[in-house]
């Protein structure tokens, strides 16, 4: 807590009637410091009565119910979202045109009605300026709810955000492919399928927005798919290695040097001794009408054809 700052609003209007608005309402009364909230159908006017206004739409409506209600914003008033994304609402918010003394912050509560649903005191809530002083808000969510502020700039929190995405992105991902929990589940795969379950259960709306209006989200999301297709590649190739036999014709996957040869990308030879298993092999390799037997792995090459006896 902290009492040398110490603000709160004595009436607070809720703007979005979901799943959040509902909970924030509850957290207030919680505290002791009831709220109004309305849901689509309302005069935007009613903002003028309020202290305190805080937007909890979809991230998606945002810009359109924002400005809706920006000419009627009471002087002095403070005015804050609870988007999950941030650049795109603090952008919205400052390039308004309303009333010069409202402040204007921008707010990511990092917990919910799942992760939190009896009392959100403990959690950590996201303070991102745009307009005027933060401490209000800062004192708002921190002495009045309980909350731990954390002020940071609006794309430093996307940036940080857009790796989390990855989280939704997988689980709703494994879940769309049928990976479920299974009667011989581990411990890693319990824990994985809670995951599954916290962010399928979120709206698949808030999961498209958050990633279509968080700028930092595609190049977090391609840069996970090339590293899982890279280590496909990777395993693919162990496996087709380790199907390797003596007598088969295999290619060298990169160039590189083994033993004195210089083996180019693509160069073809034949086994003629497999070792460890399969984890190595010695490969000839015949240029013109030289000859050169080199020791590579299975990192090193991959199965062209089958010219030995069938394993058995």
């Amino acid at each position: 807590m902290n009492p040398a700052h110490d603000f709160k609003p004595t009436n607070i209007l809720i703007i979005g009637d979901g799943r959040f608005g509902q909970y924030l309402a509850g957290q207030l009364e919680r505290a002791g410091s009831d709220a109004v909230v309305v849901g689509p159908e309302h005069d935007p006017s009613v903002v003028n009565g309020y202290e305190m206004v805080v937007f909890c739409v979809p991230i998606r409506g945002f810009e359109a119910t924002f400005n809706e209600h920006a000419p009627f914003f009471k002087s002095g008033a403070v005015v804050l979202d609870t988007c999950s994304v941030k650049a795109h609402p603090c952008r919205v918010m400052a390039e308004a045109a309303f009333t010069e003394d409202v402040t204007l912050v921008g707010c990511h509560p990092l917990f919910g009605p799942q992760s939190a649903p009896i009392s959100c005191a403990g959690q950590r809530t996201v303070i991102c300026p745009v307009r005027g002083d933060v401490s209000d808000v800062c004192s708002f969510w921190e002495n009045l709810l309980g909350t731990i502020p954390i002020v940071r700039d609006a794309y430093e929190h996307d940036r940080q955000m857009s790796t989390q995405l990855l989280n939704h992105f997988i689980g709703r991902s494994s879940q769309a492919c049928g990976v479920r929990r299974v009667e011989l589940s581990t411990k890693t795969h319990e824990l994985f399928m809670d995951i599954q379950d916290i962010v399928c259960g979120n709206s698949v709306e808030l999961f498209e927005d958050m990633n279509r209006f968080n700028p930092c989200a595609r190049e977090a999301r391609e840069n996970f798919l090339r590293t899982a297709m890279a280590l496909n590649v990777r395993l693919t190739a162990l496996e087709e290695a380790s199907s390797i036999r003596e007598h088969d014709v295999v290619a060298v996957g990169e160039a590189c040097e083994s033993e004195g040869v210089r083996l180019l990308a693509g160069q073809q030879g034949t086994v003629v001794a497999v070792y460890g298993s399969g984890v190595a092999f010695a490969v000839e390799f015949i240029n013109g009408g030289d000859s050169s037997v080199v020791t590579l792995t299975d990192a090193q090459v991959r199965k062209v054809s089958s010219n030995g006896p069938s394993a058995t």
